[in-house]
């Protein structure tokens, strides 16, 4: 099975981090213009469109802040061992990068999948620390670190 270069696995997660955030911008945006707009004033106490639109964009905005701190955080230092910025594959021959941001995102590099993982997710938390060839018990199953990058 081909072994992703950790360089090509940040830009592909690089770029997928910035369309979801232009996304957002474009949400955050589309929803600030609705809520201010003056056809969102209530008409009455039982209409909530601009409220509602108010919301959505508090909302929008939170995810704006999310996807730049993720995006800031992107690393590529490799010590060997499980922790931020690292490239590591599991015995089920699944590979994720571990950063602080972006968690679930997939992104495909050198012909492999790989899944952002953070290490506030369970398994990114059982796996901090672990080197290669190191086993955890995850899930009610035992997980084997087959590399490190």
């Amino acid at each position: 099975m081909p072994e992703p270069s950790k360089s090509a696995v940040v830009a592909a997660v690089r770029a997928a981090l910035q369309a979801a955030l232009d996304a957002a911008l474009d949400g955050a945006r589309t929803a600030r213009d609705e809520a201010t707009h003056g056809e969102s004033k209530a008409e009455n106490k039982y209409d909530t469109r601009g409220l509602e639109a108010s919301y959505l964009a508090a909302g929008q905005g939170a995810r704006v802040v999310e996807l730049r701190g993720a995006l800031a955080g992107l690393v590529h230092p490799g010590s060997g061992v499980v922790g931020v910025g690292a490239l590591v594959q599991l015995d089920d021959s699944a590979w994720y990068y571990v950063a602080t941001g972006g968690g679930g995102v997939r992104v495909h590099a050198d012909g492999v999948d790989v899944c952002v993982l953070t290490p506030d997710a369970p398994l990114g938390r059982a796996l901090l620390g672990l080197g290669e060839g190191d086993a955890e018990a995850i899930g009610g199953r035992e997980v084997v670190v087959t590399a490190v990058r």
